[in-house]
């Protein structure tokens, strides 16, 4: 196999908190921890994760919009990271960034042909015929009458204004596309013909496209191999066929409000089985057995079964379900119900209830009787 068009070798992102007077330092934010990957020419490498994770933050990495604190990001064989201002700008002819929002990533004072035309100025320094001439080809391989090189961008829907960004992106015929959610903010039919649009670019000049999505249908029809990101690094690359299947995301959590375990996680999450919960708590587990006080109790006497300790007796009932009518007491008026059967009464004799009576009958206490 040949060697890759872009490497990227434990790429690392750090934001420093600014340190308000007299207010102890916060702690530097690691956006981009170790992020590596290889990107081939005419390959589609799609890049997503949930929101969050750094995805956004790696291409303007390799791009050097924002300076890395570390890593290596090589393209065609050369060090972008080292290169000074006037290198990187020539080096940036290779790979350009289609941005996620249209509508900001277009100078609404400019024309769009004075957008366009920047990075043929910057890059290919073309004559002023010959610079109008590849405006309007540019114009019409994204789909955009040549007049609309005369309009403002305000005067485009979101999808045009979206084919206007891939025209100013490709002026400069670069090698790598990287493509920062550009699809995201457009309805379903406008994300169809803007990835078709790709894809005949693709083919025709030999695109290479760094692909960055969240929906995961849009990404299994366009890319080749699919990396994932979590928390700032690159989990794992693989198939898009692999990203049929949603698989669980090891999302730390507590399996319950009241559980105190050490790492503030537990292994039984979810599954019912905290022995934290039931040690130090003694209460119901919401998170393991449902939101329901009945739920939680059950959970609560099955799990103090299985670790054979004693069933806890459950909380009071209503005294209108206690049975059975021989073992009340005489001031119980209870009705008796075959679902409570075998279980005490609060208000027979040898309940709370029926002490507290005992001792009033018997004048002891302040609910003695007087006659």
């Amino acid at each position: 196999m040949s060697a890759p068009l872009l490497e990227v070798t434990d790429l690392r992102v750090t934001f420093a908190p600014r340190r308000a007077p007299f207010r102890r330092a916060a702690a530097p934010l690691h956006a981009v921890d170790g992020v590596s990957f290889a990107l081939h020419a005419g390959e589609t490498l799609g890049l997503v994760g949930e929101s969050g994770c750094g995805k956004s933050t790696t291409a303007r990495g390799i791009l050097r919009l924002v300076e890395p604190s570390g890593g290596s990001v090589r393209l065609d064989g050369r060090e972008l990271l080292g290169l000074r201002p006037k290198e990187l700008r020539a080096a940036r002819r290779d790979i350009q960034m289609v941005f996620q929002d249209p509508y900001s990533s277009l100078d609404p004072s400019m024309l769009v042909q004075e957008s366009i035309g920047e990075p043929i100025d910057v890059h290919l320094r073309l004559p002023r015929a010959e610079r109008t001439e590849r405006i309007a080809q540019l114009l019409q391989r994204v789909g955009l009458p040549p007049d609309a090189m005369t309009r403002y961008p305000h005067e485009f829907s979101g999808g045009q204004r979206q084919r206007l960004t891939i025209a100013r992106a490709i002026a400069a015929d670069p090698k790598i596309l990287v493509l920062d959610e550009a699809v995201s903010a457009l309805d379903v039919s406008t994300q169809n013909q803007v990835i078709e649009l790709l894809e005949e670019l693709s083919a025709a000049i030999g695109l290479t496209y760094l692909f960055i999505a969240h929906d995961l249908s849009v990404v299994r029809h366009i890319s080749d191999r699919v990396a994932v990101m979590y928390l700032g690094r690159s989990s794992s690359t693989a198939r898009p066929r692999a990203c049929s299947t949603p698989r669980p995301t090891p999302t730390p959590r507590r399996c319950c409000r009241r559980c105190r375990c050490p790492r503030r996680t537990c292994s039984a999450a979810g599954s019912g089985s905290c022995s934290q919960a039931i040690r130090r708590t003694r209460r119901r587990c919401r998170r393991g057995a449902g939101s329901t006080p009945a739920a939680a109790t059950r959970w609560t006497s099955a799990a103090r079964r299985s670790r054979g300790s004693p069933p806890r007796r459950g909380p009071a009932r209503s005294p209108a379900t206690c049975t059975p009518r021989a073992r009340r007491s005489p001031g119980c008026r209870c009705e008796p119900s075959p679902a409570r059967a075998g279980r005490r009464c609060p208000h027979e004799v040898g309940g709370v209830a029926g002490r507290r009576r005992g001792r009033a009958r018997r004048g002891a206490g302040p609910g003695a009787r007087t006659t």
